[in-house]
Formats: structure tokens, C-alpha cells, sequence
């Protein structure tokens, strides 16, 4: 005879078996292939990790509020820079080609 206690153990594993091959049905599938999505916005994606398009005010900065060439300009000058800073190691990753891509996706029209 079974305990309630192997019962309960029982549906719970098989609980988390099912689960686990739901979510990896949703991973296995994206929304998007990345061709559909963009070159700049793949390049431009791990920005919003830091920088969101919050209205709250936080010592990182919104990036809607830069225009493509201030982009360029603070991405450039974090290259060389030699403070201890993630902006100077993650800046330093990119070719010129690629912050370019990245201001224009991210930066705001001048009016």
C-alpha cells in the first residue's frame, strides 16, 4: 500500500514532467526568427537590459531621450575611456559600422 506521502510525490513529479516539456516546447519555437526581426534590433537588444523606456528617473539613462548622433558620440567616447565602467567594456565590443546601427535603431529623430 501506497503512503500519501508517495502519492503526493508521485503527482508532483509528474506535474513538473509536463511542465517542463511545455515550456520547452514554447523555447523551441520563437515568436520570430531572428532574419525577421533585424540586424539592428539584435545588435540594439541587449541595451534595453540596463536601459528601459521608463518614465522613472534612474542613474541609467532612458535612450529615447538621445538623439542617433549623441548616441554615437557617448558610445565612441566610452570606447577610450578608462574609468571602470560596464558602458567602457560593453562600448569597446562594437565597430564603428555596428554603433552606428545602433544609434540610428535607437535614437530619436531630431525635430
Amino acid at each position: 500500500m501506497r503512503t500519501p506521502i508517495a502519492v503526493a510525490i508521485g503527482i508532483v513529479l509528474g506535474l513538473l514532467i509536463i511542465a517542463s516539456g511545455a515550456f520547452a516546447s514554447d523555447a523551441a519555437t520563437p515568436e520570430a526568427p531572428p532574419e525577421a526581426i533585424g540586424e539592428a534590433a539584435l545588435i540594439s537588444a541587449s541595451c534595453s537590459g540596463c536601459h528601459t523606456n521608463s518614465e522613472m528617473e534612474t542613474s541609467i539613462p532612458n535612450l529615447s531621450s538621445y538623439t542617433s548622433d549623441q548616441i554615437v558620440t557617448l558610445l565612441t567616447q566610452f570606447q577610450t575611456d578608462d574609468s571602470v565602467t560596464l558602458m567602457n567594456r560593453i562600448a569597446r565590443g562594437y565597430s564603428a559600422d555596428e554603433i552606428k546601427t545602433i544609434a540610428d535603431y535607437l535614437g530619436k529623430v531630431e525635430e
